[in-house]
């Protein structure tokens, strides 16, 4: 297949449509989060490839060096919320599990799907917080597409532990 000649791509925007579309046959295919893919899954449609496996996976907390130093503190709270809200992701499946069905109700008419979901997270989360290095490295070789000096960056160079 030839991204050039065989598909049409289009931007659904930023509140992606993309599993709507399929639905309505407005497109053939979409790259979708775990979740929509699950909900297509359930609905009939087949995966023909898992984005979790790619080597790019969305990173839940960045921030500039500039404002670490400027607001370490601040930080240093809000990562120590998103980790006790890993936790309990991962210790209270029956209390998340209530809690995914409250905010997504879109879902809560496929339990299967919700809990396919929980499952998934629960395994991916990582309690420390700290960005996978195939991550960065995957964000970097996209970055260079476009400008050449993300090659000269050393995925390392962009971690900082804060405790």
């Amino acid at each position: 297949m030839n991204v050039q000649s065989d598909l049409d791509l289009i931007d659904l925007g930023i509140n992606d449509r993309s599993l709507e579309a399929l639905l309505e046959n407005q497109i053939d295919a979409a790259l979708l989060p775990p979740e929509k893919a699950f909900v297509a899954e359930a609905r009939g449609f087949q995966t023909i490839a898992d984005s979790l496996q790619l080597d790019f996976h969305w990173v839940p907390l960045a921030t500039t060096r500039r404002f670490l130093s400027e607001h370490r503190e601040q930080v240093a709270k809000i990562c120590t919320i998103y980790r006790e809200s890993i936790r309990l992701f991962k210790t209270q499946p029956k209390e998340t599990i209530a809690e995914i069905t409250r905010r997504l109700p879109a879902l809560a008419e496929k339990p299967q799907v919700i809990e396919k979901c929980y499952k998934l997270f629960a395994d991916l989360f990582e309690p420390s917080l700290t960005a996978s290095l195939a991550s960065i490295t995957a964000i970097l070789k996209e970055v260079a597409l476009q400008d050449s000096r993300a090659n000269e960056i050393d995925p390392l160079s962009l971690i900082e532990t804060v405790e």
